[in-house]
């Protein structure tokens, strides 16, 4: 691992991994549905070798790694800003046949120090922490500099209805967490809502996919899951 980083909004969730793992195991962020589709994705891809790995703002990774357990590996590389979840990642991929490598830095500095591209590019929940410009940016890097020609990156994360401001948005999911997280007591209920307050910053769909495009990747259409929880295909 790479120096540590010091990250407010990531240690949001490194110090409360708890409450993450409670969020998770009510599903209420559509990890399972997120998880299935992943699963179908990845058995589309070509077999005839193992396939070269990046995750970006891995967590744990725990979930992540039992979808990789099911098909050869040859390389993982995950990233994140937080030193101590980087240890609960390391735990997490001793079940997979491959070589790991785990980097404590920004996501977006995967495009200028990974010397390789990948086949497959994976980030869940991570890049909406981005400001648009540096999401423009990243994008355009990941493509040229990132996936492999043929490669796929899953892309997981929150979206904005197209037209809908971003205080429009914050106000939609805490009211929706307020009427289907129940299993968050008050403590933990305020400390989702300020994380998502300071530092959510989600892209509306239709100005996302554009995005892609431009950008040069095959976009599918985004599978919305309430609104808000998303997942696109894209390939080079």
């Amino acid at each position: 691992m790479t120096k540590p980083i010091n990250n407010d909004a990531d240690a949001v969730f490194t110090k409360n991994w708890n409450v993450y793992n409670k969020m998770i195991a009510h599903n209420y962020m559509f990890h399972r549905e997120f998880i299935n589709e992943i699963n179908r994705v990845i058995d589309t891809m070509p077999v005839s070798q193992p396939l070269t790995v990046l995750d970006l703002g891995c967590g744990d990774a725990a979930l992540f790694s039992k979808v990789l357990e099911r098909r050869p590996i040859a390389l993982y590389v995950g990233y994140d800003t937080s030193a101590e979840v980087l240890r609960y990642a390391a735990a997490s991929l001793q079940g997979l046949k491959a070589d790991t490598r785990l980097v404590n830095d920004y996501l977006q500095n995967a495009t200028t120090i990974e010397q390789e591209p990948f086949d497959l590019v994976y980030s869940s929940f991570a890049i909406h922490h981005l400001q648009e410009e540096q999401k423009i940016r990243f994008f355009r890097e990941a493509y040229d500099r990132l996936l492999a020609p043929g490669g796929v990156f899953v892309y997981v994360d929150v979206l904005r209805a197209d037209g809908q401001p971003r205080s429009e948005y914050l106000e939609a999911y805490v009211n929706n967490m307020a009427a289907k997280w129940i299993a968050l007591d008050q403590l933990e209920f305020k400390l989702i809502e300020d994380h998502i307050r300071a530092y959510d910053f989600p892209m509306e769909k239709g100005k996302l996919t554009t995005l892609l495009r431009e950008t040069g990747f095959s976009v599918s259409e985004p599978a919305l899951f309430d609104g808000m929880h998303s997942i696109l295909v894209l390939r080079k």
